[in-house]
């Protein structure tokens, strides 16, 4: 009862958010959210577990039977004011990546609290300049800012897992990223950490078709550095930097 009671305080809920969770199970979180929020809507996937949580006749759960890999999540929220929708899930292991990737770009909550694998969580809310900072950093980070609250341990768990965990929590920046080209953002940051041991200025030569110099230069990019040494706005510039180097070529 102790990590759900720290998982819910962490969700720092006012009794005016709304809650959508992702995975109840059998309720064990569902209901202390509950206790705290105006309403919890849950997507369960398995129709037996959908089924029992809706006999409960709690005043403000709705419960909704689908895949989170495949549900729009806009629909199932609702109308709900962006600074009370508040997300919380514990994501299964071996969707972590894909689903990852769908609630950062969804937009449709002010703030989240996932339970993850403990690495995967390192590797969120990793600092520059580290060796667990990477592509899924960058990615988070471009629409959060990510906080590692505490890890769990296999023990704490009813059917207990092989790997410890990690709870981390996302404040959102807005419903959209703050860079100039969004797709060729991330055609950058995968080629660069690609070749991650490698001089930034090596892993883009190709990318930036023969104007890494100058871009790296632009951008005030150290092109010596590794890319993990690279920010989210270190990026970005040389996104900029690299539109502007081939806009004057092209005019």
């Amino acid at each position: 009862m102790g990590i759900i009671r720290r998982i819910v305080d962490a969700a720092d809920l006012d009794p005016r958010d709304r809650v959508f969770e992702i995975g109840p199970g059998r309720g064990a979180l569902t209901f202390p959210l509950l206790g705290k929020a105006t309403s919890v809507t849950s997507l369960e996937v398995d129709e037996e577990l959908a089924l029992k949580l809706r006999a409960d006749d709690s005043e403000g759960l709705r419960v909704v039977c689908g895949d989170a890999l495949t549900a729009d999540f806009s629909e199932a929220v609702g109308e709900v004011d962006y600074d009370r929708s508040v997300l919380v899930a514990n994501l299964p292991y071996r969707i972590t990546g894909a689903l990852l990737q769908r609630i950062l770009e969804a937009g449709c909550w002010n703030r989240a609290v996932l339970m993850v694998q403990r690495e995967v969580g390192q590797r969120l809310a990793a600092e520059v300049g580290t060796k667990d900072y990477g592509i899924l950093t960058v990615a988070a980070n471009l629409r959060a800012e990510v906080e590692y609250l505490f890890s769990v341990g296999p023990d704490c768990f009813d059917h207990p897992p092989k790997v410890v965990s990690s709870v981390v929590r996302f404040t959102f920046r807005d419903r959209s990223p703050h860079v100039s080209d969004e797709k060729l953002f991330f055609r950058i940051v995968r080629a660069a950490f690609q070749q991650r041991r490698k001089m930034i200025r090596n892993g883009l030569a190709s990318t930036l078709d023969g104007r890494v110099e100058e871009v790296l230069e632009a951008a005030g990019i150290d092109p010596d550095v590794r890319p993990e040494c690279v920010s989210v706005e270190g990026f970005d510039r040389i996104c900029r930097a690299f539109t502007d180097a081939t806009n004057r070529a092209d005019g």
